[in-house]
């Protein structure tokens, strides 16, 4: 808290130079209030930057707040007119457009990091985006609320040490090590994109030895709703603990095929409907749709990048079989116009379509049921979702 009070302290001694910048044509000794302004200003920005907030973070916020103000400010006490180019200018401020291009982490909140709207692009050497509080009782999480999100990530696009949540909005991870890493992995709405060298949601509490199937007490990888698209170069959905596949659409490529690695690796217990495992390339922009015999839209998606991919949805029963249909991405999503029947398929358990990634007992084994989280969910996700015990 006492950082964002020092960075809103930066941005009102900034503005309040810029008044005395215009006032000081007519009356000189308001210079001292230029000089003192702007150099209360920087220390101010210094000592933000000395907690810990990344540059771009820090600067953009300061930078945008202080236009906006200043032009607010210089229309009611200077009497400057408010043109349709500053409000257009202001629009564009006041909507949220932060860019991010950061050596190490890109964004990152102790305790935690919450996007609600705007549109963010995050390029990091390390994590783009990074809870890290490991407080036993308040553990660092990030919540995405809504928003247009890029994260481009040399190591996690999303790392929290307690939760990641998504509720709504968009996040694309079209570059990382591992997508999402925590200990409770939620998507409860919104759309999810994940390229991944490594793992791309791995839900861990980092206590499991590497390359056993040990299960993570409290660890939890659940999806009840929204579009998931995970394309990774290891296991495209690991849950040291259990995980939960209850609604939406989830789509996993994984191009890892031996050594324990593969779609799914689920080492306790692992709730999913059926999977339809396709066995036909698809392509980057393409759109995808899986038919049921009446000629129903049971799943349609498109694709953010190309592979051969597996899918899970809720409406799929291990089983059945599917029709394959594909097209431009601007087809129909709840009918086959403007798609092109390309094959079928049957669905199938998902550990049978899992690869040779590893599971747990049945539903209720494992480390017995969802559930364990440390930390809790913020109220907006506890309200929406409840809490798993």
């Amino acid at each position: 808290m006492r950082t964002w009070l020092l960075l809103a302290g930066a941005v009102l001694c900034e503005v309040s130079g810029s008044l005395s910048l215009k006032l000081a044509l007519d009356h000189r000794w308001l210079y001292v209030l230029v000089v003192v302004g702007y150099a209360a200003s920087f220390t101010l920005l210094a000592m933000v930057l000395r907690r810990g907030m990344p540059l771009g973070v820090a600067y953009g916020i300061w930078g945008a707040s202080g236009v906006a103000l200043t032009a607010v400010l210089s229309a009611l006490v200077l009497g400057e007119p408010f043109t349709a180019l500053v409000v257009l200018g202001l629009v564009l401020i006041v909507g949220g457009v932060l860019t991010v291009d950061a050596v190490d982490d890109g964004i990152r909140g102790k305790d935690y990091l919450v996007v609600e709207d705007g549109t963010i692009d995050v390029e990091a050497g390390g994590d783009g985006l990074k809870a890290d509080n490991e407080d036993v009782n308040e553990p660092g999480w990030i919540l995405v609320d809504g928003g247009d999100l890029t994260v481009t990530a040399g190591s996690d696009g999303a790392d929290a040490v307690g939760a990641v949540y998504v509720v709504d909005g968009q996040l694309d991870v079209p570059a990382s090590e591992e997508g999402l890493e925590a200990m409770l992995i939620r998507i409860t709405g919104g759309s999810v994109a994940v390229t991944a060298s490594d793992d791309g949601l791995n839900a861990t509490a980092g206590t499991a030895d590497g390359g056993t199937e040990q299960v993570e007490d409290g660890v939890l990888l659940d999806v009840t709703g929204g579009t998931v698209q995970v394309w990774a170069g290891s296991d495209g959905i690991d849950s040291n603990g259990q995980a939960s596949i209850t609604g939406g659409t989830v789509v996993v490529s994984s191009a890892a095929a031996m050594g324990g690695n593969g779609v799914f690796d689920v080492n306790g217990a692992f709730e999913s409907p059926g999977v339809v495992a396709l066995t036909s390339a698809v392509s980057a922009g393409e759109r995808v749709s899986l038919v049921d015999d009446s000629g129903t839209v049971v799943a349609t998606f498109v694709a953010t990048a190309d592979g051969t991919p597996t899918v899970a949805a809720a409406d799929l029963v291990s089983g059945s079989a599917y029709e394959v249909w594909t097209g431009a991405a601007d087809g129909a999503a709840d009918s086959t116009d403007g798609l092109t029947q390309v094959g079928s398929v049957t669905a199938s358990d998902a550990s049978v379509a899992g690869g040779p990634g590893g599971f747990g007992g049945g539903p209720g084994g494992g480390s017995g049921g969802p559930g364990g989280e440390r930390g809790g969910p913020p109220p907006s996700v506890e309200a929406s979702q409840g809490t798993q015990s």
